[in-house]
């Protein structure tokens, strides 16, 4: 235990700097998103710096004291906690981690709620939202670029061409075949982004047919099963005591009893065995 909370404080200690850096360069080169925060899932449980700096502030008698004999704090906790050696660092990890495991069996019963899933669900619509916003504000930056594009090749035209000569013929046949290859350009992405619009909604609607299948399936699978429960107690209640020829009793075994019976239907039809199971069903109530 102690030589997993010595690895935990180095871990934190260590990978401070190069974390934020990370951080930092991921701010840098992509675009952040809004985290999508579930409001009804279990709090994650509090680090041991925050137990810390509860300590510093709590009350005898309270579960955050965690007196440490000798050290006065200073209006810096991050280098007050920095300061500390591993052995004072140790019963902040511990109730983090006594948090943690008590988080992770919360986080485990919320999966299984009603819940759990409509925040799936409210997620996965957002994602796709901001999908589609990022294919459209692309393409409406591409088409922006291609009309500045356009604009600037208008200003550094060379004024010196004369009006209605060859120069100035061919360099007007070349501005509009650029033109019109920007127009084919926006529309091959403003269709490819609907191609794309259609793909997804496609597929969402694939996904929900999957998951009604599998919640119809499930629930049929469970009806299977408790007819089935309730059919072999009644089965055992018939024919528990009977036993059949190099055959186990029907409590003992009813699948291999039924095994056997099928067995003897085929070989011997007209076995007197038969007639004595088919009068003992008779009786059975299977409603």
């Amino acid at each position: 235990m102690k030589a997993n909370t010595e690895k935990k404080i180095l871990k934190v200690e260590g990978g401070i700097s190069n974390e934020r850096r990370d951080t930092d360069h991921r701010n840098k080169t992509k675009p952040h998103s809004a985290r999508i925060l579930d409001k009804n899932a279990p709090k994650p449980p509090r680090s041991a710096f925050v137990f810390f700096l509860k300590s510093r502030h709590s009350l005898p008698g309270t579960e955050f004291y965690a007196p440490i004999p000798g050290k006065v704090w200073t209006n810096n906790p991050a280098a007050d906690w920095k300061d500390l050696s591993n052995e004072q660092k140790a019963p902040f990890f511990e109730k983090y981690d006594l948090e943690q495991k008590e988080y992770q069996k919360r986080i485990a019963e919320y999966r299984k709620t009603d819940e759990y899933k409509k925040f799936k669900d409210r997620k996965l619509a957002i994602k796709r939202e901001r999908r589609r916003s990022r294919r459209k504000k692309a393409v409406e930056n591409t088409c922006m670029s291609n009309e500045n594009l356009f604009k600037l090749d208008h200003i550094c035209c060379p004024p010196d061409i004369p009006v209605f000569s060859n120069e100035f013929l061919q360099y007007n046949q070349e501005q509009e075949n650029k033109v019109r290859h920007l127009r084919k350009s926006v529309k091959t992405l403003e269709e490819e982004s609907k191609l794309l619009d259609r793909s997804i909604e496609r597929y969402e609607a694939v996904i929900a047919q999957m998951k009604k299948s599998g919640k119809d399936d499930s629930e049929e699978g469970r009806e299977l099963m408790s007819v089935k429960i309730k059919w072999s107690k009644a089965l055992i209640d018939g024919l528990g005591s009977f036993r059949l020829p190099e055959g186990p009793r029907a409590s003992e075994n009813l699948e291999e009893f039924m095994v056997r019976l099928a067995e003897i239907q085929t070989r011997k039809p007209d076995h007197p065995i038969l007639d004595h199971v088919r009068r003992q069903i008779c009786g059975i109530n299977l409603n």
